[in-house]
């Protein structure tokens, strides 16, 4: 009896975290001017119900729609330290100054405020060109739309593993990392009290009241 309902106080208490989750992502939606929306949510009985087979099959058929006829194209095996693998499309023609479109980028530079680099390769006596392993962004009220759109897109198609972005308006931090498949899943949010840890940097974290104060 005992054991039932200490369990059952566990239960209480993580519906009331997870009501306070809620609260928090619909006032930082809200805060961004983002609207909220309930049929926006994909249903779970349709996450059931599709299988690794089926997703397998759905990422090559974008795969082959998106490069039928490019001999220079070709799907490349990765795999990650914690033994995830998979697959992402390659050119053998990357960064040709004619024929691929990544050099474009450098005309656009982005200056992160804070940029981890693990990698020796792309420094010059100057500057370094390529893609840093984790990002940490500031917000302000004129940057909010750029740093939440515009660069959190910009990072997650190049590549940038782990991004932070720290909200000194709502005094919040956010936690964006790469998943196998390319996209950026949230790893992590915290609101005026606690740690936030990276998941690329061993051993790094942040103590989230101090960095407010």
């Amino acid at each position: 009896m005992q054991n039932l309902e200490h369990q059952l106080q566990l239960t209480i208490k993580e519906c009331e975290r997870l009501k306070h989750e809620n609260r928090l992502l619909k006032e930082l939606l809200k805060s961004h001017n983002i609207e909220f929306r309930l049929e926006d949510s994909y249903p779970i009985s349709t996450i059931d119900k599709t299988t690794k087979v089926e997703k397998l099959k759905e990422r090559i058929h974008i795969f082959k729609k998106l490069f039928k006829g490019r001999t220079d194209v070709f799907a490349l095996r990765w795999e990650s330290k914690n033994g995830k693998s998979g697959y992402s499309p390659a050119c053998k023609n990357e960064w040709h100054p004619t024929l691929c479109q990544k050099p474009i980028v450098k005309k656009k530079v982005v200056i992160p405020d804070i940029s981890i680099i693990c990698e020796k390769e792309g420094f010059t006596e100057n500057n370094y060109h390529g893609v840093p392993t984790m990002i940490i962004e500031i917000l302000s009220f004129s940057n909010q739309s750029h740093d939440l759109v515009t660069k959190l897109n910009l990072y997650m198609k190049y590549g940038v593993k782990e991004y932070w972005i720290v909200n000194p308006i709502l005094n919040t931090v956010i936690v964006y990392i790469l998943d196998e498949y390319g996209g950026y899943e949230q790893k992590a949010i915290v609101k005026e009290t606690g740690l936030i840890h990276s998941s690329i940097l061993q051993g790094f974290y942040v103590k989230v009241d101090h960095l407010f104060n």
